[in-house]
């Protein structure tokens, strides 16, 4: 053996981080051993940072009076408008009732005039050979004078609803 040699550089030790990514990989997937099943990583799907937009805790410093005015203004407009609406349908309601009351009430009289014929006609006695006559009269109303009865329903309504508001 020689006496004088060149010395042999020394191997470093490994650190343990080089060991665990000798073993794992770079990726981090994990060894197959022998016998042991395989075990998959679930990958998280990656979200995007979320963005909060943040509301003024204050009312601004400046504002133009005129635009701010302008607002308000179009605001009670609006209030006004949607109370005229309101009370149309009010009113709406109660003229149907009003409607719907009457035709029960014509309809009740006409049925106690109906069965009052029935019994005065039940107690006259008639002659011999007399022949009723059953006359029908159907004026049927033209339509002129149907649209003119309408024009003045929608006249009384619009007089009605300005007399609420």
């Amino acid at each position: 053996m020689p006496l004088f040699q060149r010395k042999k550089p020394e191997e470093k030790p490994k650190t343990n981080m080089e060991e665990i990514k000798r073993l794992f990989g770079e990726k981090g997937n994990l060894p197959k051993l022998e016998g042991m099943p395989e075990i998959k990583r679930e990958e998280k799907p990656k979200m995007p940072p979320e963005k909060k937009e943040e509301k003024p805790k204050f009312a601004p410093l400046f504002i133009k009076i005129d635009r701010y005015s302008f607002v308000l203004n179009l605001l009670n407009d609006l209030k006004a408008t949607t109370m005229m609406v309101k009370n149309a349908i009010v009113m709406q309601k109660e003229i149907e009732k009003l409607a719907e009351e009457n035709r029960m009430l014509i309809e009740d009289n006409i049925n106690k005039i109906d069965d009052k014929l029935m019994r005065l006609d039940s107690e006259f006695i008639r002659p011999k050979g007399f022949k009723e006559e059953l006359k029908i009269r159907r004026d049927k109303p033209g339509l002129d004078t149907i649209v003119d009865d309408l024009k003045t329903q929608v006249d009384g309504l619009k007089s009605e609803l300005d007399s609420v508001s």
